[in-house]
């Protein structure tokens, strides 16, 4: 029996709003359900009819204990509602990228064995209409002092009853009054003329922020461009998107 198109997670990409725990975590899991409704009838036949109901998301990390690296991020984040968290295979663009908000409602002290490295477990719990999104890595991690954009993606065009989504993580900021606009743009071809589709809030410094905008869009290519300005300015950010 063959294998070929079986993922092997070896450098896996996790973002959660300012931090990137990519170098700290080891374990993930993204779990979606929806409640199971009993809709069995006397016209059922004797079989039991089920009806989706609410839907909910969840994400469990696991991190291995860092003083100054994932435990301080952990615990930053908790209890904090609308917590963006992005997860993928590998960071490169057009990487298929799964995407949410949810409440970090609890983690697990630094525990383990004599001998072992100390973890911490994080759960974080859906907390937002949009749910958990299934879209393309458009900007992979990158560092930029001046304004510029990538190539771009054929993410499809957003139907009549569709909402496009952009998320922004924006992991460092320096300079002198920095500022960075991320705006998600569309194109017929991916070389052609782009529109302006969605304009995130300027950053000045780390932080995160998800945003969306209805169809429809007959645009299939999409690419993010950034302005940079300030003194010589700096940030570290990535972006992805998603069309539901």
């Amino acid at each position: 029996m063959g294998t070929t198109g079986l993922g092997v997670l070896t450098d896996a990409v996790i973002f959660a709003n300012q931090y990137d725990f990519t170098s700290d975590v080891n374990e993930v899991a993204l779990d979606a359900e929806a409640g199971e409704l009993d809709g069995t009838n006397f016209g059922s036949g004797g079989w039991k009819e089920l009806v989706g109901g609410t839907k909910s998301h969840t994400a469990k990390l696991n991190t291995f204990y860092n003083a100054s690296g994932a435990e301080p991020a952990i615990t930053a984040l908790h209890a904090a509602g609308s917590t963006l968290l992005t997860v993928a295979s590998v960071g490169t663009q057009g990487t298929v990228a799964y995407f949410a908000r949810g409440l970090e409602g609890k983690y697990s002290l630094p525990g383990g064995k004599v001998g072992d490295l100390a973890s911490i477990a994080a759960e974080l719990a859906g907390d937002s209409p949009e749910g958990l999104l299934r879209g393309q890595i458009i900007a992979p991690k990158t560092t930029s002092g001046s304004s510029s954009n990538v190539v771009g993606v054929q993410l499809g065009a957003v139907g009549a009853t569709q909402r496009i989504y952009s998320a922004v993580h924006v992991f460092s900021a320096s300079g002198t009054t920095p500022s960075l606009t991320v705006k998600l743009r569309s194109s017929t071809t991916q070389g052609g003329t782009y529109t302006d589709r969605i304009t995130h809030t300027a950053f000045t410094a780390a932080g995160a922020e998800l945003a969306s905008l209805a169809g429809a869009v007959t645009d299939t290519w999409w690419r993010v461009e950034w302005t940079i300005t300030g003194t010589t300015p700096s940030f570290t950010f990535a972006a992805v998107a998603a069309i539901r």
